[in-house]
C-alpha cells in the first residue's frame, strides 16, 4: 500500500521528500538517473521539439488527474520529462488526508504507474512524493476552493496549468465545460509565471472522420462536420442548431420560468436537443449508405 507521511501538509511532505531523495545514493538510483538522462538526451537530439527541454525545472497545476487522459499526462511526464520539477494535483476531497488517499489509490497504485515503479526499484515512492503534490479544491468553486496559503503559494510557483475537468454528464456539463474553466482563468490571472494554460478534453472528439487526423486550429464558424470524413468522400452536410437562435430561446424561457423550474427545464432542453441530433444524423447516415 503506498503512503504519504500523514499529519503534515502536501509542501511539507514534498520537501521532506525531494531531500531524502537528494540525499540517497544508492545504486538503484544512479541507475534511474542514467536512464532518464538517456531519455531526455533521446529526445532532445530526436526530431522533438523541446517538450522535454520545456518541462526542466517547471511547476505545473493538473486538474482532473484522477480520470484516464489526465493520468496518462501525469505518468507520461514523470518517464519522460524527469526534470520536472513539482506536479500540483487537484483534488476534490474533504481534507487533505483524502486527498493523500485519492493519490495513492487512484493514480499512483493504478497499472498505468507500474513501468514507473519498476524503473525507480525501491526509491518509486520517494519519487512520486519528491514530484506529486496533492492539492484539496475544486474547479467549480473561486481559487478552485484552495485555502488562502495554498493559493498563494501556487500562484507564485505555477508555469503551466492543464485542465482536464470536464463532463459529458448532462447535470455536471455546465459547471464542469463552462463554470470550471472561467474559474479557472481567473485564477491563472493570479500566476505571474504562467506560460501556458492547456485544455483539453474526451479523447473520442473527432465525429466522422477516418484515418489520419491532423490537428489544425479552427477558425471561427469552423467545425469537424464541415470537413471530409474520409479523405476519397466527399463533403457532407450534417444537421446543426444555430446558437443564435438557442440563446434567444434560452432569454425566452429565463424570463417566463422561476429559477426553481429552470434548472429542471433546461435538462430537458439539451436532452431533446441531443435526442434531436442523435436522430438526424443516424437518418442523414443512412440515406448516405442507400446511395
Amino acid at each position: 500500500m503506498f503512503e504519504y507521511t500523514k499529519n503534515i501538509s502536501s509542501f511539507e511532505n514534498h520537501k521532506r521528500a525531494r531531500k531524502k531523495l537528494v540525499n540517497m545514493k544508492s545504486e538503484n538510483i544512479g541507475h534511474v538517473k542514467q536512464y532518464s538522462q538517456l531519455k531526455a538526451t533521446q529526445f532532445q537530439h530526436g526530431n522533438g521539439i523541446g517538450i522535454v527541454e520545456f518541462f526542466e525545472g517547471k511547476n505545473i497545476l493538473v486538474t482532473g488527474a484522477t480520470r484516464f487522459l489526465a493520468k496518462a499526462l501525469i505518468e507520461k511526464m514523470l518517464r519522460t520529462t524527469p526534470k520536472v520539477n513539482n506536479i500540483y494535483i487537484l483534488i476534490k476531497a474533504k481534507d487533505e488526508e483524502a486527498a493523500f488517499h485519492r493519490l495513492a489509490s487512484e493514480i499512483v497504485e493504478s497499472k498505468l504507474f507500474k513501468y514507473l515503479e519498476e524503473m525507480h526499484g525501491e526509491s518509486y515512492k520517494l519519487f512520486i512524493q519528491n514530484k506529486l503534490v496533492p492539492v484539496v479544491g475544486n474547479i467549480y468553486e473561486p481559487n478552485l476552493r484552495m485555502d488562502i496559503i495554498t493559493t498563494q503559494q501556487i500562484a507564485q510557483e505555477i508555469d503551466l496549468i492543464v485542465n482536464s475537468a470536464p463532463s459529458q454528464h448532462l447535470t455536471r456539463a455546465l459547471d464542469a465545460n463552462v463554470n470550471g474553466p472561467r474559474q479557472l482563468m481567473m485564477f491563472a490571472k493570479k500566476c505571474n509565471k504562467l506560460k501556458l494554460l492547456m485544455y483539453y478534453s474526451t479523447a473520442y472528439a473527432n465525429g466522422q472522420r477516418e484515418g489520419m487526423i491532423l490537428e489544425k486550429p479552427f477558425t471561427m464558424g469552423e467545425n469537424i462536420t464541415k470537413e471530409k470524413t474520409t479523405s476519397v468522400s466527399p463533403f457532407i452536410n450534417f444537421p446543426s442548431l444555430y446558437a443564435d437562435n438557442e440563446i434567444d430561446l434560452v432569454s425566452k424561457l429565463k424570463n417566463n420560468v422561476n429559477n426553481n423550474g429552470l434548472e429542471q427545464l433546461m435538462k430537458d432542453l439539451g436532452a431533446e436537443r441531443q435526442s434531436y441530433m442523435d436522430g438526424k444524423i443516424r437518418i442523414h447516415s443512412q440515406r448516405q449508405l442507400v446511395k
